[in-house]
């Protein structure tokens, strides 16, 4: 997955080149990767710092993720020049673009290198350039035992995540305790989307009391980094005030696209809610 933002025209006058691809007509000024260590289906952001020859050319980039082995992990296409097209540049301009991409979610631990490569408008190969840099991926602790200990919901959200149900230490509270819960999800198919977890508490009219919401495992595993039939532990902690009234409350869950706002949806809950249970908070 390869996330673009806004081309900067700059000056980097003093910048020494670190390659000059594309038959000479297009020069690497600089390669920026923002980690040197990353998670499967983790993101990571890379800034490129090109310089122009002063000929009209069309010229695309990809960058790979390489084995030690020789084998390509993954390949990102890039443009050069994503809101400033390099056809368009004047000689020795500098243009600096930045991408965000994703490391794929089966990404096997190990250390990888990083390669650039520079190609026509038809694909053909115009020169590389091979970072010094590298990229460890850590080791994801991986379950796929579905727990038993739980009550089941069994909702699948969009195709890709299913909400196999939860688990509440006590159906009864008192003000000012801290109501934990976990939730237990089943990947269906990998998604290039980092969708969020809400939990609401809401009273008897619906109104909302408190919430918990965040990338699952408290900001650990992120969805871009799930695969099929892989069972993820999300757990969830609702502070209930000291003042909250006596009474019935109910809990609901959903996800939901962190840039969008989109919630995923499910064809028995159309509005991406779904409810999770009743529970009473009793007076001191």
């Amino acid at each position: 997955v390869l996330e673009i933002t806004t081309t900067n025209r700059s000056s980097y006058i003093d910048a020494s080149p670190l390659a000059y691809l594309g038959n000479g007509q297009v020069i690497l000024l600089d390669l920026v990767f923002d980690r040197n260590e990353a998670a499967p289906g983790n993101h990571l952001g890379v800034h490129a710092l090109w310089q122009s020859q002063g000929k009209e050319v069309d010229y695309q980039a990809q960058i790979l993720l390489v084995a030690p082995t020789g084998e390509k992990i993954s390949v990102f296409d890039v443009p050069i020049g994503a809101t400033h097209h390099i056809s368009e540049w004047k000689s020795g301009e500098v243009v600096r673009d930045q991408y965000t991409l994703r490391i794929p979610a089966d990404c096997p631990a190990g250390e990888y290198e990083w390669h650039l490569l520079v190609t026509d408008a038809s694909g053909g190969y115009l020169g590389e350039y091979r970072t010094e840099k590298r990229l460890i991926v850590t080791t994801l602790d991986r379950d796929f035992t579905v727990p038993h200990n739980m009550q089941r919901s069994d909702v699948t959200f969009g195709e890709a995540i299913t909400l196999i149900g939860y688990q509440l230490e006590t159906d009864t509270y008192r003000p000012g305790d801290a109501l934990e819960m976990t939730l237990v999800w089943q990947s269906q198919d990998e998604t290039h989307i980092s969708y969020h977890v809400f939990v609401h508490l809401l009273n008897s009219s619906g109104t909302l009391i408190s919430q918990s919401d965040g990338e699952p495992n408290r900001w650990t595993r992120p969805t871009t980094g799930w695969i099929p039939s892989e069972v993820v532990i999300d757990p969830h902690t609702l502070e209930l005030a000291v003042d909250i009234p006596a009474g019935m409350y109910s809990l609901w869950v959903g996800l939901y696209d962190q840039e969008t706002g989109e919630r995923l949806v499910n064809q028995t809950y159309p509005d991406g809610t779904v409810p999770l249970g009743i529970f009473e908070v009793i007076a001191e």
